[in-house]
């Protein structure tokens, strides 16, 4: 249930915290740790194969040596996060970590937001501007405090003008613990309870009708992604004085 305007319920922040920590420790310690097998495997080839070691240019041994450094510095403190947690029993993600583009960009695609390269490709050009909307220090992430801030914003937002990508993310993640990339329709329904209160069942219908008229039990994040642009492009239609100057990406729905 949803704290009253500006404040954020108990179950709310333990949700925000948990998707937070997803998002910027996570997800990218994931990341790197398969990128660091990938870049090793060459290396435990060479070592039982000459040819291999002559065949590398030096060029590119030296690009692989850089990143490996520098995904193991990464490792390394994500690990040592870990370990003084374990060892304090504190929560230190949201005071030492944040969210970059790259990782955003990463659990869209997980969750399967794109259908094809191209809407891959648009899409990443637009979360460096998701972050720009909510980055209050402007230094090109997301801080624990920036995350609970445009999460209240776009919550108690009724006109659909506040940046919400972030905060339609956040409430998908919410019930979609192990990130398959789809949801009850009644998670949805609880989503937009939060946004828009009594005006929920209007909503989804403008989000969802089509799926609601066919009896669907469940949605995709493919299908919840393109809802919520698409509407997001509505209401700011609405809004022509503001609409030259925010026009986010519009897909339709499956």
């Amino acid at each position: 249930m949803a704290a009253p305007n500006g404040t954020v319920s108990v179950e709310e922040r333990t949700q925000l915290q948990r998707v937070f920590r997803l998002l910027s420790l996570e997800l990218p310690l994931l990341a790197i740790s398969r990128k660091l097998e990938t870049l090793d495997k060459p290396c435990l080839d060479a070592d039982t194969s000459a040819m291999s070691i002559s065949s590398k240019s030096s060029e590119g041994t030296m690009k692989d040596v850089s990143r490996r450094e520098r995904y193991k510095r990464l490792c390394s403190r994500y690990h040592a996060t870990l370990q003084e947690e374990k060892s304090t029993g504190q929560d230190l993600v949201i005071s030492r970590h944040q969210i970059d583009a790259k990782t955003l960009q990463n659990m869209y695609e997980h969750l399967g937001a794109f259908s094809n390269s191209c809407e891959k490709q648009a899409h990443a050009q637009k979360v460096g501007e998701f972050i720009w909307e909510i980055d209050d220090n402007l230094d090109g992430t997301i801080s624990y405090d920036e995350f609970e801030r445009s999460y209240l914003r776009a919550r108690d937002d009724r006109s659909g003008l506040e940046p919400s990508h972030l905060f339609y993310l956040t409430c998908f993640l919410t019930y979609d613990k192990n990130c398959h990339g789809r949801i009850a329709l009644d998670d949805a329904m609880r989503i937009f309870y939060l946004k828009y209160g009594d005006a929920m069942e209007a909503e989804m219908e403008c989000h969802f009708g089509k799926l609601l008229d066919e009896g669907a039990h469940f949605i995709t994040f493919k299908q919840y992604h393109d809802a919520v642009t698409k509407r997001s492009c509505e209401l700011i239609d609405q809004h022509p004085s503001l609409a030259k100057f925010i026009k986010p990406q519009s897909s339709r729905q499956d």
